[in-house]
């Protein structure tokens, strides 16, 4: 015997939580594509710097 609330539809109960569970699943997914790009583009930069660095110490180097 499956129990059943009076006065509250627990499919759409169920059903709401389901939802719940596809967009924080969705959300998350999002979150972390945003944070993956949010760090290569901090490599990135960091590496333009240390690239920038050597190509402005190259006349140093050759003296």
């Amino acid at each position: 015997m499956i129990y059943k609330a009076k006065n509250i539809d627990t499919d759409k109960f169920l059903e709401q939580l389901n939802y719940l569970i596809d967009w924080n699943e969705t959300n998350k997914s999002r979150e972390m594509t945003a944070v993956e790009k949010y760090h290569e583009g901090y490599r990135k930069a960091v590496y333009d710097i240390k690239e920038m660095f050597y190509c402005s110490n190259y006349e140093k180097t050759e003296e």
